[in-house]
């Protein structure tokens, strides 16, 4: 899960927060909160 974190951080320049990784995360299908999100970035 982290690696799929990582990927959609790096690839928007760094500058997609724990909001924003968890839309692209349900935008591919992975269910996942915000802050479980948050503590692994």
């Amino acid at each position: 899960m982290t690696t799929a974190i990582d990927k959609i951080f790096w690839e928007n320049s760094r500058r997609y927060g724990s909001r924003r990784v968890v839309e692209a995360l349900k935008e591919q299908g992975v269910k996942a909160g915000r802050h479980w999100v948050r503590r692994l970035m």
